[in-house]
């Protein structure tokens, strides 16, 4: 659903390049890749992020370091709920917001969530309408819940099942607020499963990944016929800049990817390129995880051009051969101390 039937859409207000862009939660899985892309198109970008929360190569502190030394992105370690948002973003003529507190299945309480993930965004919303920013809002494919209509357009009512995926709808609600009563240039986007090299270690794909390599049983929360849209992360950042560039002022989009895949094929493809049968460990499903998800792209493809391009199976090689990569280089470190190192075949 568009945040408001009225526009406000000026001169600032898309289909244009944004030259100078700050990304906050710039370390992390998206947003490093994201920071990476804009910087490879010579913008001046801005990276703030506070390193809270867990990271895997190429995200977190190894980012910083790439993106300042070899990319000359200014990387500022902050946390935006301590700050003056005012002068971090006068500076700046468009906004991603990223930062927040991820995750589904985390513990995290009320007072946290609505703190980084809801109180942030609405400020946020009042200071770029005040500096006429553009804002970019990452939300969550989590705020449709258990959607009906399969696949999900916009449109479809919010149905949060847990903290989390409320948090986000209650951001949304705030960058909706904002567009209709202070004519804030913004457009949420909703991201799905993002996965790819980099993505959190907590995340599913990225757990079994570990436990294969480590030839380790696979926990499994998932229900029965559970299957999710996935989208390499390089998709998402398309679809981020798209946005960015050609989102229609106070409209929301989904960014879909590789379609809505059944988990189980997902298991499959990655014994295949690891060489080794899983071992399920069954776990209780978590009461906020949804059955499926499943995007409706065409909003996206009509109004922002955007189409996702990567597949499935390279997108999963990729992120297989990163976590190899960085359980090889965890294994020299240990091996002054004589613990024996186990290594899986890649079929790549």
């Amino acid at each position: 659903m568009a945040i408001s039937e009225r526009s406000t859409c000026g001169p600032r207000c898309g289909r244009r390049r944004h030259e100078r862009v700050l990304v906050t939660g710039g370390l992390g899985f998206v947003g490093s890749q994201l920071c990476r892309r804009l910087a490879l198109e010579r913008r001046q970008v801005v990276c703030v992020d506070a390193l809270r929360g867990t990271y895997a190569p190429p995200a977190g502190a190894g980012a910083a370091a790439e993106l300042a030394r070899e990319l000359a992105v200014d990387v500022r370690l902050l946390d935006l709920t301590r700050i003056d948002l005012d002068r971090l973003v006068a500076d700046v003529d468009a906004v991603v917001h990223l930062a927040g507190l991820p995750g589904v299945r985390q513990r995290i309480g009320l007072g946290e969530l609505w703190l980084h993930n809801v109180a942030l965004t609405a400020r946020l919303c009042e200071v770029c309408a005040a500096h006429g920013v553009r804002l970019v809002f990452a939300s969550s494919s989590s705020v449709y819940g258990d959607a009906p209509i399969t696949p999900t357009p916009e449109d479809a009512p919010p149905a949060p099942l847990g903290l989390y995926a409320a948090s986000k709808v209650a951001a949304e609600g705030a960058c909706r607020r904002a567009h209709t009563d202070a004519g804030l240039d913004v457009v949420v986007v909703r991201l799905f499963t993002v996965f790819g090299p980099g993505q959190r270690p907590e995340m599913a794909i990225a757990r079994w990944v570990d436990a294969l390599l480590r030839d380790r049983p696979v926990p499994w929360h998932a229900p029965t016929g559970a299957a999710r849209e996935l989208t390499v992360v390089d998709d998402a950042v398309e679809g981020l800049i798209a946005a960015l560039e050609r989102g229609r002022s106070g409209s929301v989009y989904n960014v879909p990817g590789c379609g809505s895949v059944p988990l189980l094929t997902v298991l499959s493809l990655l014994e295949q390129l690891i060489g080794r049968r899983a071992r399920l460990e069954r776990l209780p499903e978590h009461p906020a995880d949804v059955t499926v998800t499943h995007a409706c792209g065409e909003r996206a493809r009509r109004e922002l051009g955007y189409v996702p391009t990567r597949t499935l199976l390279g997108g999963l090689q990729r992120q297989v051969a990163a976590a190899a990569h960085a359980a090889t280089a965890r294994g020299r470190r240990k091996r002054h101390s004589g613990r024996p190192v186990e290594r899986a075949r890649l079929s790549m």
